[in-house]
């Protein structure tokens, strides 16, 4: 057997037993490094698919937030001006109201004055 060093110090064995053994690990190697890496990929595409699910439920969940919020706007609108109206014309009544009180006190007041003693 034959003893040589690599560059990092490293004994290398130079002998076809020690060479066919060192193949044997490394085809082993070679085949569980293949399993763990058709394993990690199974697990990324499962992840991916997942992500793109995931995506789509929320762009469907923001479709339905903006649309359901669109559509009560829509419905919810009418009785809004409806009431909005109401409160104006209240508006306006009171302030007739408040109008007409005046004036019914200045005409108490100059009824006061104008009457015969």
């Amino acid at each position: 057997m034959q003893n040589k060093k690599n560059l990092k110090g490293l004994p290398i064995y130079i002998n076809s037993a020690t060479i066919s053994i060192m193949d044997l690990e490394t085809s082993q190697l070679l085949r569980r490094l293949t399993e763990l890496t058709e394993e990690n990929n199974k697990i990324l595409l499962k992840i991916q698919k997942h992500t793109r699910w995931t995506m789509f439920f929320n762009a469907i969940k923001w479709i339905l937030i903006i649309g359901v919020s669109i559509g009560s706007y829509i419905v919810v609108q009418p009785y809004v001006n409806q009431l909005l109206g109401m409160y104006k014309t209240l508006q306006t009544t009171q302030t007739q109201s408040v109008g007409l009180q005046d004036y019914l006190k200045s005409l108490q007041e100059s009824m006061k004055y104008n009457l015969p003693k």
